[in-house]
């Protein structure tokens, strides 16, 4: 895939990386219990990073993704902590990874 920047093709190869966005929060600063949880990769030897925020007598889980740039599961620019606190008080678990490359999540060597 390349993209245009400025009227050129720039392949992704030669743009700059994404810095990575650690956690300053944790899911406790807005009251909530969680556990840290990870998960190996299907398709490379990396590890995903995660929590798990367990609703009492859940409705279903959630799994939460963060966008792209700079950020990371606990979502800073939309307020995603607080989005997973009205989720659990509402009844859903809630799963919130760091893909690889973000976060607390291993990454690609390439």
């Amino acid at each position: 895939m390349a993209l245009l920047i400025a009227g050129a093709f720039v392949s992704p190869l030669f743009m700059p990386p994404n810095p990575r966005l650690l956690h300053t929060r944790t899911p406790a600063a807005v009251g909530l219990a969680f556990e840290d949880v990870s998960f190996p990769a299907a398709d490379a030897p990396l590890t995903l990073r995660g929590w798990l925020m367990p609703a009492p007598d859940a409705k279903a889980t959630l799994v939460m993704a963060h966008g792209g740039g700079e950020d990371n599961r606990s979502l800073p620019y939309g307020e995603g902590l607080e989005l997973m606190r009205d989720l659990v008080g509402n009844g859903y678990s809630v799963l919130a990874m760091d893909l690889r490359n973000f976060g607390e999540s291993d990454a690609s060597p390439d």
